[in-house]
C-alpha cells in the first residue's frame, strides 16, 4: 500500500516537472511517508521512475502481445491495437511525453 502511495505521487510529481526537475523530496511529501520508507522500495529516482513506467505498461504489453497473438485479419489486429494504444495514452499521457521527452537528447 505504501509502495503503490509513492508511485502515485511518483506519477503526480513526474508529470508535472520532467524526471529532471522532479525530486525524491517532492515525491515523498506528497506520498506523505518517510526518506526511509521510500529508500525501502528504490534504490534512487531514477529506479523509482523506471519501475513506475513498468508497472503503468505492463497491462498494455500484454493487451498487445494478445492482439498480435489473434487469427484475425492484420487490419482488425491494427484496428484493436490501436484502440488498446489510445486508452493507454489517455490515462498515462501526461508520464509518457515525460518519458518521450527524456529519451530525446
Amino acid at each position: 500500500m505504501k509502495r503503490q502511495k509513492i508511485l502515485d505521487a511518483a506519477y503526480t510529481v513526474f508529470s508535472r516537472k520532467g524526471y529532471h526537475r522532479a525530486t525524491v523530496d517532492e515525491i515523498i511529501a506528497l506520498a506523505d511517508t518517510g526518506k526511509g520508507t521510500v529508500y525501502k522500495y528504490f534504490v534512487n529516482k531514477e529506479q523509482l521512475f523506471y519501475t513506475l513506467i513498468k508497472e503503468r505498461s505492463a497491462n498494455f504489453e500484454i493487451e498487445l502481445g494478445q492482439i498480435a497473438a489473434l487469427t484475425e485479419t492484420p487490419l482488425n489486429k491494427v484496428t484493436k491495437a490501436i484502440k488498446v494504444f489510445l486508452e493507454f495514452y489517455i490515462a498515462n499521457g501526461d508520464l509518457w511525453r515525460v518519458l518521450m521527452h527524456e529519451m530525446n537528447p
